[in-house]
């Protein structure tokens, strides 16, 4: 039975030591929640926050320590720094502001505290977290994915995508008229978004921004440059004439400066060539291949429009909806 007792006091005493020690994987410690957070950041700089130190030792400053988080050995670059007291605050402090860092990078952040004792000044780790700066401006915009549909009456969609922001907890995306009016906002994890309100004849603008998540308070990248959607105009008809000319008609899109017409006899996306621009909705082509138009012949034909921003700039619809004209 004595045996039995030592063996619980000593289990009660190991238990006791580990509950005391902070967990630690590799460098890293795993701390309470909210012992040290992020409150601010700018693309340059970041600010957090700790809580002061409440044990029986008197502090006398608390010393800071960062490293690049993408380093294998971040932790330890982090708290060699806090060591050597290069980056001190009073002993009342509990907020500090890193300046003259890189946009969009995550940093490993440890805060130590000093303290005298019988052997003289020493340190102690306190808290650590990670800090984010702010990205620059979200670019690489693409639109990967639309839907005309069948009759006017019915709602357009558009997918847009831009390059991934690796640090960011989310994306605003906003949608505007051809005009500018502000038509659509949402909040969006990945780097894409997509809207089902669309009409099919119309032109959109949309700009996006970055955000991090600093203790539940969205802090935000600068806005992005307007990225132009203009739909894809729907063909009314395309007739061959009687003299051997291909008339075609397709609706007018709000904000388009242009249309291309392309022509082929190939289907599919094969052997299309551009055989006009124009500035209205219709066009006879006279000829394709140095050949009439056959009225025996399989002809396919795409529309696409074309919206110029500034003197060389320009946007396109897409060029999915192919119209094939049919021997008649």
């Amino acid at each position: 039975m004595k045996r039995i007792k030592r063996l619980i006091a000593m289990f009660m005493v190991a238990f006791t030591i580990v509950a005391l020690v902070p967990a630690v994987s590799g460098n890293k410690k795993v701390e309470a929640a909210a012992s040290a957070y992020q409150t601010s950041a700018t693309t340059t700089s970041v600010t957090f926050k700790w809580v002061k130190y409440t044990g029986s030792r008197t502090v006398t400053a608390y010393y800071i320590g960062y490293a690049d988080a993408e380093l294998d050995n971040s932790s330890s670059i982090a708290m060699d720094m806090a060591r050597s007291k290069k980056i001190s605050v009073s002993a009342t402090t509990t907020a500090y502001t890193l300046k003259n860092l890189k946009a969009g990078k995550k940093y490993d952040i440890v805060v130590f505290y000093g303290y005298n004792d019988s052997y003289g000044a020493q340190t102690g780790y306190h808290y650590s977290c990670y800090c984010k700066t702010l990205y620059n401006k979200v670019t690489g915009f693409n639109l990967s994915d639309y839907y005309l549909p069948a009759s006017e009456t019915g709602k357009a969609s558009f997918k847009v995508e831009w390059l991934e922001k690796k640090y960011a907890d989310g994306y605003q995306f906003v949608v505007y008229s051809n005009g500018g009016t502000q038509i659509a906002s949402k909040f969006c994890p990945y780097n894409y978004a997509s809207f089902d309100e669309a009409k099919y004849n119309a032109s959109y603008r949309v700009r996006v921004r970055s955000y991090i998540d600093c203790n539940g308070t969205k802090k935000y990248s600068a806005w992005s440059s307007y990225y132009y959607i203009v739909m894809q105009p729907k063909i009314t008809s395309a007739v061959i004439n009687s003299k051997g000319a291909l008339a075609i008609k397709w609706d007018k899109v709000t904000g388009a400066d242009s249309y291309e017409v392309y022509i082929s006899t190939e289907g599919g996306r094969l052997g299309f060539k551009k055989v006009a621009t124009v500035t209205g909705t219709a066009k006879t082509v006279a000829t394709f291949n140095s050949k009439k138009f056959s009225k025996t012949g399989t002809y396919y034909v795409v529309v696409r429009a074309v919206k110029k921003v500034g003197s060389t700039l320009k946007y396109y619809s897409g060029s999915d909806y192919v119209l094939k004209v049919s021997p008649y």
